[in-house]
Formats: structure tokens, C-alpha cells, sequence
């Protein structure tokens, strides 16, 4: 679970794996280190209904009944309820129809501290694509904790029954600003 995840990246339990071994397991249809393809079927492009969010956004507030507010862990989340008792998070975005979560830029970004959650940042300046924002991780300085923690938000929206769309925008980035 989510405590798991946690624990393990601020114990520093390293993962074995090699590029090669990724990629033989991604083509047997397995995920990255040998987790199960649980992605939804997909629909007809024109069923697709998508929802773009932001990581921080969609946990941030007091009252979104989120343990991991702001953070990839946070949105992981299901069974949240706000002060009112109405769902949040997952389960929100779920009861709607939505098929598809589109998530804003996720990809490291410039520009901002990443031990210091009161600053915001769209994520539309990254620096190094394809590494995950360390600022939506429980533990920022961990590289490995980023990437566990993302890939347990992208399997838990797979197991809510949506597929997870990548905010990738090539011609933004932080070269020269």
C-alpha cells in the first residue's frame, strides 16, 4: 500500500533492475520493474472523456481528506471524503465518467525548490524530461522515492479504472529563462 511505498523510500531499499530487463518486461506486458500492464482497455478515441489535473492542485486543500496532500501519494489516495462527506481525489474524479486523467507537466522542473512546498509552479520550464518532479514526492532528495511514488499514483489510476495521459510540452523548457 501507500504506507509501503513511503517507508521504502525513506529507507533508501534499493530496486535491482537494468534498462535492458525494463525493457524486456515492458515487451512481455509487464510495467516497469515487473509490475502487471493494469492499464483499463481503452475506448474509441471519441469515448475518451479527460480530465486535466494537477498533481498538487487536486490534494492541496485542507479539506480534501488527503493524508499526502500535494503530493503523488496524495492523489493515490481513494476512500477521501471532504468535511461535508462527498468524495474527492480518485474517487471524484471516478464518479464523473472520466476515462483518462491528463496530468500537467509531471516532468522535473526549474525554477522552484523542491524542499519548499510553499512555492507553485505549473511545471511548463522542465529541465530534465522523463525524470519526475521531485516536489510531489514525500521525500524530495530521493530520486528512487520520486519514481516509486509516481508509479504508484499512475497504478492506482489504472486500478480506478482510467488510463493516465503525460502533459508533455517539448518546446518548454527551462534552457534560458
Amino acid at each position: 500500500g501507500l504506507s509501503e511505498v513511503r517507508q521504502k523510500c525513506r529507507s533508501g531499499a534499493p530496486e535491482a533492475a537494468t534498462p535492458t530487463a525494463d525493457a524486456s518486461q515492458a515487451q512481455a506486458g509487464h510495467g516497469p520493474r515487473g509490475n502487471a500492464d493494469n492499464r483499463p482497455r481503452g475506448r474509441g478515441g471519441t469515448d475518451a472523456v479527460i480530465y486535466e489535473a494537477h498533481v498538487r492542485d487536486l490534494t492541496s486543500h485542507a479539506e480534501s481528506g488527503s493524508v499526502h496532500r500535494g503530493l503523488y501519494l496524495g492523489l493515490a489516495e481513494t476512500g477521501t471524503t471532504n468535511l461535508d462527506g462527498l468524495s474527492t481525489g480518485l474517487d471524484h474524479i471516478r464518479s464523473l465518467g472520466v476515462t483518462h486523467i491528463q496530468l500537467l507537466p509531471i516532468s522535473d522542473f526549474c525554477f522552484l525548490d523542491e524542499r519548499d512546498r510553499s512555492k507553485y509552479n505549473w511545471g511548463y520550464c522542465p529541465m530534465n524530461f522523463f525524470a519526475p518532479e521531485g516536489s510531489y514526492a514525500t521525500d524530495p532528495e530521493d530520486p528512487m522515492c520520486r519514481i516509486r511514488e509516481l508509479k504508484t499514483l499512475i497504478q492506482a489510476i489504472h486500478q480506478a479504472g482510467m488510463r493516465v495521459i503525460m502533459d508533455v510540452v517539448f518546446n518548454h523548457t527551462g534552457q534560458g529563462w
